[in-house]
């Protein structure tokens, strides 16, 4: 960049002058190298969320100002950046509190791409208690104010048994009320055949996912 700099100065006729200048510039201590870019800017991170409590606003405002900040780091610098803060203000780091999210925030998650919402049913009644009629409604309920909150794509929608509880009429009215699949609570694989209104699937949990050695384990269906 030096050289490149010089260069191009060079061309408009003020290098001793201005090239001078730009290496002095690039020189100085306010120019980082790459290896303390990153913390510093956990540091800054750091100051700026641990003032928050001098914020004005709603606790919903000052989330919103929190995720942005934290928005451009990975996730690993954002588990740094909330223990350091947890550590300062002396707070456990999984707190209790506010259980669910809100409409908004679900909106702004399924805007990533990187999270995709679906149904549990309307009020989490367990299916295999219910009629027909019972189930259909906790359905349709479901997947209606899903779509008016706009945080699913119609053509895709997926569904999960409360409880993990169905039988074969269950997952036809799943897939009759326009579903796309249900997901069960039985572990294992699923092959190219399998139901898909009767997927398996394999839980991952954070301690799970402790060390690489047992996160494969857990891939690889071993416990």
């Amino acid at each position: 960049y030096k050289k490149q700099s010089a260069e191009r100065i060079a061309k408009s006729g003020k290098q001793e002058k201005c090239c001078s200048e730009e290496m002095r510039q690039l020189d100085s201590p306010a120019v980082l190298p790459f290896g303390s870019v990153v913390p510093k800017l956990k540091s800054a991170a750091v100051m700026k969320l641990g003032s928050m409590d001098k914020f004005e606003g709603s606790y919903e405002s000052n989330l919103e100002r929190a995720i942005q900040i934290l928005k451009s780091y990975r996730e690993e610098e954002i588990e740094e950046i909330l223990s350091e803060l947890s550590r300062r203000w002396g707070i456990d780091e999984y707190p209790s509190g506010r259980a669910f999210l809100t409409w908004e925030e679900v909106r702004e998650m399924a805007a990533s791409g990187l999270i995709t919402f679906g149904s549990h049913t309307a009020t989490h009644r367990i299916l295999t208690n219910l009629k027909d009629d019972e189930i259909q409604d906790e359905l349709i309920r479901s997947k209606e104010k899903l779509i008016a909150e706009k945080v699913v794509d119609k053509s895709f929608i997926p569904f999960c048994y409360p409880n993990g509880n169905y039988n074969e009429n269950i997952a036809r009215l799943v897939k009759e009320a326009g579903y796309s699949l249900a997901v069960t609570t039985e572990k294992g694989w699923n092959r190219f055949n399998s139901n898909p209104f009767a997927l398996k699937r394999i839980g991952i949990h954070q301690d799970m996912t402790s060390t690489e050695a047992m996160f494969l384990c857990k891939v690889a269906n071993i416990f």
